[in-house]
């Protein structure tokens, strides 16, 4: 190891004073879930990363690792091959690329990693993560924490509904959740861009996103929404796998999934990173015996919703307070 490389080491005792100058964002303090704060107390530090990329973590927001990140990182340093299972919004992203990052040279000029993932949406995201956590720089071992298959943190409703009264439905949940996020999903690309009309005739802001639609304009949905500039947005299952958005705390399976994997990975949408979230189905006669069989292949039970749902289950603590102040106003 070149000296240089030894002085860009950060021990875990060695000189804090660099943490100073990082250009933090504002703490979560929202509450999270056990599967991603039920760690060994290891922090970044541990792993002997370079300062220069854990400048890029800790200025990205990432405090400490979560389970996923603490079980792989160290092992995939060593060099070792890993096959490593968690659920959806634990920090998987993370735990591949930190340590990527690390074992890259960026004076060499040649590629020296590659990682694939599902679709288009998801590899634009890994790539702005690495991005993000590289900025500073200028240079079979299985891991299984998939005890329960369904998400913390999120909890599922499903209402009763006939086809035609669907769109009434959703205007009544809009007007009594308080989204701060939702993403709505159907079965086919046609339908998102039908229901994506009537959510917009009934005076909700909204953005439809499909894979028949050019990767361009999809982009540009996915960042625009990514960026707050919508509070709803209608897909087809391009986005079920791994997109993370943790600003989305409402996800209304507008249509049901026919399967407990896309179920299970729509729904994982909301509650991204032990956050809370909430998950309505709107189950039609035709729907019930998916549901049914859902749950039980997922172990897991999906409750007839309240009247009024509370808003603990799936609003930040700081917006609780906001609403109130609001009211009280």
């Amino acid at each position: 190891m070149s000296a240089a490389d030894q002085q860009q080491l950060v021990p875990a005792n060695g000189d804090e004073n660099w943490k100073a100058a990082l250009n933090l964002p504002a703490k979560d303090r929202r509450f999270k879930t056990a599967d991603v704060t039920d760690t060994k107390g290891v922090e970044f530090e541990d792993f002997c990363l370079g300062r220069d990329l854990l400048m890029g973590i800790f200025e990205k927001g990432w405090e400490k690792p979560s389970p996923i990140q603490e079980a792989s990182i160290g092992v995939a340093l060593t060099g070792q091959d890993i096959l490593a299972r968690a659920k959806n919004g634990t920090g998987k992203t993370g735990a591949y690329c930190i340590p990527v990052i690390e074992k890259i040279q960026p004076a060499l000029k040649a590629i020296q990693a590659m990682v694939i993932v599902p679709t288009r949406e998801l590899a634009l995201q890994t790539s702005q993560i690495c991005v993000e956590l590289s900025k500073h720089m200028h240079k079979p071992y299985e891991i299984n924490l998939m005890e329960e298959l369904t998400l913390l943190g999120v909890t599922q409703y499903y209402a009763f509904v006939q086809e035609k009264q669907k769109v009434h439905c959703l205007n009544t949940l809009f007007r009594k959740l308080q989204i701060n996020q939702s993403i709505i999903f159907c079965n086919s690309t046609q339908r998102v861009e039908l229901l994506a009309k009537k959510i917009t005739e009934i005076g909700y802001s909204c953005y439809y996103i499909h894979s028949k639609m050019a990767q361009n304009h999809r982009n540009r949905v996915f960042h625009d929404f990514r960026q707050g500039n919508c509070r709803n947005l209608v897909c087809s299952d391009l986005l079920t796998r791994g997109i993370d958005i943790q600003a989305v705390n409402v996800v209304i399976n507008f249509d049901f999934p026919r399967n407990a994997e896309t179920y299970l990975h729509r729904i994982g949408r909301s509650g991204r990173f032990g956050h809370l979230g909430v998950a309505i189905n709107l189950i039609t006669y035709e729907d019930r015996h998916t549901l049914r069989r859902i749950e039980q292949e997922l172990r897991t039970r999906i409750e007839p919703i309240p009247k009024t749902v509370d808003p603990k289950l799936y609003v930040a603590d700081q917006q609780l307070v906001d609403a109130a102040e609001d009211t009280t106003a």
